[in-house]
């Protein structure tokens, strides 16, 4: 049965900060690489890549990824944005978003 993960990635300042949340398999959770913006800010800040979700139900993963991408005001377009997200969709999509 396929494993499905949600995972958020969080500077390694002293203080973390999360920009971005996803979903994905095992592989999705190895490669680092998300977009331009992801790329920055990692490479300015570092990354910790934690897995907060793991689950056989693809659509449990998906609301998941919805529910934290809204928690941690990762999506760029929020009005509530953290300043640091890199999340151009809200989730959900079940595959790879735009900029994702």
């Amino acid at each position: 049965m396929k494993k499905w993960f949600v995972y958020e990635d969080w500077t390694l300042e002293e203080i973390p900060r999360c920009f971005y949340v996803g979903k994905g398999n095992s592989s999705r959770i190895k490669t680092i690489k998300r977009n331009n913006h992801h790329d920055s800010v990692t490479n300015k800040y570092g990354i910790n890549r934690i897995i907060v979700l793991e689950t056989n139900d693809e659509q449990v993963a998906l609301n998941e990824e919805v529910r934290r991408i809204s928690q941690q005001y990762t999506f760029v377009y929020d009005i509530n944005y953290n300043g640091i997200g890199t999340n151009y969709t809200l989730g959900g999509e079940g595959g790879n978003g735009s900029g994702k």
